[in-house]
C-alpha cells in the first residue's frame, strides 16, 4: 500500500509540477497548489480509513506532509 501512497504523491507533484511550468493563462497557482494538497489529503484518509492495515497513520502522515512541503515549495516558486 504504501508503494501505492507514494506513486500517487508523485504523480500529483510531477502533475502539477509540469502545468505549472506551462503557465496556461487560465491558471492560478494558489488554487492549482491547494487543490492538489487536498486531493493528496483524500488521499491520505482514505487509505487511513480504508486500508488493509500494512501502513500506518505514522507512515501515512509522513508521507503527506513531505508531499504537502514539497508542493507548498511549488507555490513559493511560481
Amino acid at each position: 500500500m504504501e508503494e501505492y501512497v507514494k506513486n500517487y504523491f508523485d504523480a500529483e507533484y510531477n502533475l502539477l509540477h509540469d502545468t505549472l511550468e506551462r503557465n496556461p493563462a487560465w491558471l492560478n497557482v494558489n488554487e492549482a497548489c491547494d487543490n492538489a494538497i487536498q486531493r493528496c489529503l483524500g488521499v491520505t484518509q482514505f487509505v487511513d480509513m480504508c486500508g488493509d492495515g500494512s501502513l500506518s497513520f505514522g507512515v501515512i502522515t509522513a508521507l503527506y506532509e513531505e508531499v504537502r512541503g514539497k508542493i507548498e515549495n511549488l507555490r513559493l516558486s511560481y
